[in-house]
């Protein structure tokens, strides 16, 4: 496993589940500091009452194997209720059902209290072996991620809209979400850029109509990844992630490169 990153002040111990016949070690958990408001306090009046929210990161996505970084994922940042999420690991394991493929599942929940509680960050990602159901998979997991982002909007009725994001903006949040979204989610095996100046912008693409944003990176391993921002109410809540090629091992299309 590489890089070694630390769970957040007070964190609670992973929850893992794996079908690929066994669990291992799981990739901890850190906040970038630069992008997470961590230590305001998350709660809200809402129906007359003052709702305890909680910082929910979810990945999900598809690999070759177990040891694997995924060649495709979804990831979502959001803030609902805590009282929302005692069954969320059960939820986001859904995404499968019906579908007799192997898959790893794990769970970590910590709180941050440094001056204010910053309440409770959960962490849930599962990813799933590549079959001839992953296009089917891929489009509830898509489904699920939009799906929390809509119970997001209908628990903070004054959440801003944020306006469209400027390309300084975009390299930024998706350098964020690939290095500690992406990256910290993935518990591979694999080698993956965790310092900034080994991960290279080549080229971006906006989406003029939907404000969104498609930024392409190379890493120093000879990987390329493509992050798609995709905006839900003019948040930048969910992003899709692509991984090709690396190092010497199989890429997403199961054949081999030299990197």
């Amino acid at each position: 496993m590489h890089g070694a990153l630390a769970l957040p002040y007070g964190a609670q111990a992973p929850v893992v589940a794996s079908g690929w016949g066994g669990s291992k070690s799981v990739l901890t958990v850190r906040l970038n500091p630069k992008n997470s408001t961590k230590d305001a306090p998350l709660s809200e009046e809402y129906g007359g009452q003052e709702v305890q929210k909680a910082r929910l990161f979810v990945c999900l996505g598809f690999k070759e194997w177990a040891g694997a970084l995924p060649f495709e994922a979804w990831t979502g940042e959001f803030e609902l209720p805590e009282s929302d999420l005692g069954g969320i690991r059960q939820e986001i394991e859904g995404v499968k059902e019906g579908s007799p493929v192997g898959f790893t599942v794990q769970e970590t929940r910590g709180r941050t209290s440094w001056g204010a509680d910053g309440g409770e960050v959960v962490r849930v990602a599962l990813f799933v072996a590549s079959s001839a159901a992953s296009g089917v998979i891929g489009n509830v997991m898509f489904e699920l991620l939009r799906r929390l982002g809509q119970r997001q909007s209908l628990s903070s009725p004054n959440l801003e809209v944020r306006r469209p994001m400027d390309r300084q903006e975009a390299v930024e949040r998706a350098r964020w979400t690939l290095r500690f979204h992406y990256g910290v989610d993935a518990d591979a095996y694999q080698p993956f850029p965790h310092h900034e100046d080994e991960l290279e912008i080549v080229g971006e693409e906006q989406d003029h109509q939907a404000g969104g944003w498609i930024v392409h990176f190379r890493d120093v391993f000879g990987a390329r990844y493509s992050v798609e921002l995709c905006l839900e109410d003019g948040l930048p809540s969910v992003s899709r992630i692509s991984r090709c090629g690396g190092d010497g091992l199989e890429d997403s299309h199961g054949g081999q490169t030299s990197g």
